[in-house]
């Protein structure tokens, strides 16, 4: 905490720490908070920190409607009382006092800070099981597929429109602007549309990236490499390596969640199931193993799940069952 040079994704998990200390985080996000500090000791110390202001200091009791003024005040008067308790008469106040003092005054600017950075953040996320599809303040559009996590300055968007992408995948649709670029950001990687619309997908190693229209720019922060890539073209960002390699976009259904488009030619019935579960979040079962293999043809646009599974049942002549929640091919 000593030089506040916070980043998007950590005043989102501060904002979940001062809802934890409040008691009003939803069990999702408290599993979400626990599973970052364990990720590393650097997360784990920050809250830490977060938890020692609002125990020490009570600043963050209602933190909405922080008042920096009255926060510094009554810090003035404990410090007074501490004084008083503390010094005796005609004595000067000992440096190690002087330091402590300082030390909770560096507290207390450091949580204001924390706070009126988090309260600043707008924060767009889905579940598991979930699409969501939201419209940003420019108009660009972006669609969250499940479990993904973005956020963005409200004061700032207007001047500099950029995402922070924490994790999942999401599909843009960007209002192109030349005088003020539209960004999304993954770490250290930032992508920059130049009139397009395209897919992002974080994986545990890299960081996929599909363009559906338009062209995009790879950058990696602090260095020199840049890729361009265009309608039809994808490229991955291999994390640990730092590098940008591109190819052509191999799966057409990449952006099926977003706008329930599929195709499949020649397609084996595991790789069809996978699909359908991605985009409708719907478990699929083959109860027979070698059903694995069967091929099907076909495309839908904007089809009712069901509708699909009776179409796939009858071109390849399955039966179909419901169980336990799940759809079952036989």
């Amino acid at each position: 905490m000593s030089d506040f040079n916070i980043n998007e994704e950590e005043s989102f998990y501060i904002s979940l720490i001062i809802q934890e200390r409040e008691g009003t985080i939803s069990p999702e996000d408290a599993e979400r908070l626990l599973e970052w500090r364990s990720l590393t000791p650097e997360n784990n110390a920050l809250y830490n920190d977060i938890s020692k202001i609002e125990s020490n200091l009570s600043l963050l009791e209602k933190y909405q409607h922080l008042n920096t003024e009255k926060s510094l005040a009554s810090l003035h008067k404990k410090l007074q009382h501490y004084e008083a308790e503390n010094k005796p008469k005609h004595q000067t106040l000992k440096l190690s006092n002087w330091l402590a003092i300082a030390a909770s005054l560096f507290l207390v600017l450091s949580a204001i800070f924390y706070i009126q950075h988090s309260l600043d953040t707008v924060t767009l996320k889905t579940a598991a099981f979930e699409t969501k599809q939201f419209i940003l303040p420019d108009q660009s559009r972006v669609t969250l597929n499940n479990n993904t996590l973005i956020t963005y300055s409200k004061n700032n968007f207007k001047d500099e429109r950029r995402l922070n992408l924490i994790n999942g995948e999401c599909f843009l649709d960007v209002v192109h602007n030349p005088t003020q670029p539209f960004s999304i950001h993954y770490k250290k990687l930032s992508i920059t549309d130049i009139g397009t619309s395209f897919n992002v997908e974080v994986l545990k190693n890299k960081v996929n990236v599909a363009v559906n229209s338009g062209e995009v720019k790879l950058s990696i922060k602090d260095q020199p490499t840049k890729a361009f890539v265009k309608a039809g073209e994808a490229a991955y960002y291999q994390i640990e390596e730092k590098t940008i390699k591109k190819t052509v976009i191999k799966n057409k259904n990449y952006k099926a969640y977003a706008d329930q488009n599929i195709y499949f030619k020649n397609t084996s019935l595991s790789e069809v199931v996978k699909t359908l579960e991605s985009v409708y979040h719907q478990k699929i079962v083959l109860k027979n193993t070698d059903l694995n293999a069967r091929k099907f043809t076909g495309e839908f646009k904007k089809q009712r799940l069901n509708d699909i599974i009776l179409v796939i049942a009858e071109t390849l002549n399955l039966k179909v069952t419901h169980e336990e929640g799940k759809i079952c091919f036989k």
